[in-house]
């Protein structure tokens, strides 16, 4: 449990690499049109908007964002990535997952877009509505030092 969205980031990606081979973990690529445009490379590059970087088969995470309500794919599920999908290039574009305890399977698109204007310029970037999901957030959690270090904690 964390207090702030950076530790849970850093615990997040430790973790996927403790629990996976480097080579089973793939980076998700975010899409957009505004990649070398200098001006708004904040905008481009929020972690917020892009919450997860890195996957692997068999990961846990949670959705950002509803889905399929009458499924149960809402803002906060816990769900195991099943499959994921390349496109011509190798980049992931389409995740797999089996929802907790359901064990129905979802396919989540790359659904989270976000628009700005500039002048007469508009940009996008796409992101899958995924997190991982091994630390959460404790608003109330006195510090983010005391996580379990046992190696079968996260099995």
């Amino acid at each position: 449990m964390c207090t702030h969205h950076k530790d849970i980031d850093y615990y997040n990606d430790l973790i996927l690499h403790k629990k996976f081979p480097v080579d089973q973990i793939y980076v998700i690529q975010l899409e957009t049109n505004a990649r070398n445009v200098e001006h708004i490379q904040s905008w481009v590059n929020n972690k917020r908007f892009n919450h997860m970087q890195h996957v692997a088969l068999g990961t846990l995470v949670m959705l950002t964002k509803n889905i399929d309500l009458k499924v149960g794919a809402t803002n906060g599920t816990t769900q195991i990535i099943t499959k994921l999908e390349f496109d011509l290039e190798d980049n992931v574009c389409s995740i797999s997952v089996a929802l907790n305890p359901l064990g129905y399977v979802q396919i989540v698109w790359k659904k989270s877009i976000q628009n700005k204007y500039d002048s007469q310029r508009h940009f996008y970037k796409t992101s899958s509505p995924l997190m991982l999901d091994y630390a959460i957030i404790g608003h109330k959690s006195p510090r983010c030092n005391n996580i379990i270090q046992s190696d079968d904690t996260y099995s």
